[in-house]
């Protein structure tokens, strides 16, 4: 499995390999590299060039016009635009996030704002991820998930402190806040694990509410099918 690691230095971005253990990423990181320093020298060269509009013309310039300052034509458009465009990416692709944050300093700004990260699909991201690499880009990505209220990144945060480090009640914590940002999945485990604690009626009943909830929004089958995977892997 790959990550990518992008920085702006110099207006070029350089793509970095990281690998995840015991599991594919969607795509290779190194095809990628060649071609995009390519693409980003070019882009570099053009940049320095001054840029002509329709409806300028040389002949303007040699009256003794002053030139006007044109800017990119993609700043054109209110980053508001680029930064729901970059959010309907992530939701399907982190490899087209990545590849849109590599194309250019627009879009690297528009894609790395907090609402983007809020919807990053991590469905291709196997759990075992969240085990590892506690101070790499790696993580980092994903605790920028769950930072921005990325309700798949709590839920997963959740699992492996409740589950694999035993952390009980920072792993329900993470679960309760992955439902209260609409991940039905951790609404269904959570409310599992509040009925197994039969000495705090309580809890137990929250979880009854919790599981009606649930079972109103006819998501039962779809979140045990997706625990099946999750502990399968």
């Amino acid at each position: 499995m790959s990550f990518i690691k992008i920085a702006n230095n110099k207006n070029i971005f350089h793509v970095s390999h990281f690998p995840f253990p015991n599991s594919q990423f969607p795509f290779s990181i190194s095809e990628y590299r060649g071609k995009l320093e390519n693409e980003n020298e070019t882009a570099h060269r053009a940049s320095a060039e001054p840029l002509q509009l329709a409806g300028s013309s040389k002949t303007n310039r040699k009256e003794g016009n002053v030139p006007v300052e044109h800017e990119c034509p993609l700043n054109l458009l209110p980053r508001d635009i680029w930064v729901r465009i970059a959010t309907k990416v992530a939701s399907n692709s982190i490899r087209d996030l990545f590849n849109m944050q590599a194309s250019c300093k627009v879009f690297l700004d528009a894609a790395s704002s907090e609402a983007v990260y809020q919807h990053v699909t991590m469905r291709v991201i196997p759990l075992v991820s969240f085990l590892f690499y506690l101070d790499r880009p790696e993580r980092r990505f994903i605790d920028r998930c769950v930072e921005a209220g990325n309700a798949d990144a709590i839920l997963r945060q959740g699992l492996t402190k409740y589950f694999w480090i035993v952390r009980h009640g920072i792993g329900m914590e993470l679960l309760s806040r992955a439902w209260r940002e609409g991940s039905i999945e951790a609404g269904y485990l959570s409310a599992m694990l509040l009925l197994c604690d039969h000495e705090n009626e309580e809890e137990m009943q929250r979880g009854v509410e919790m599981l009606e909830s649930v079972r109103t929004s006819g998501d039962v089958k779809s979140c045990r099918e997706f625990f099946a995977d999750i502990f399968w892997e």
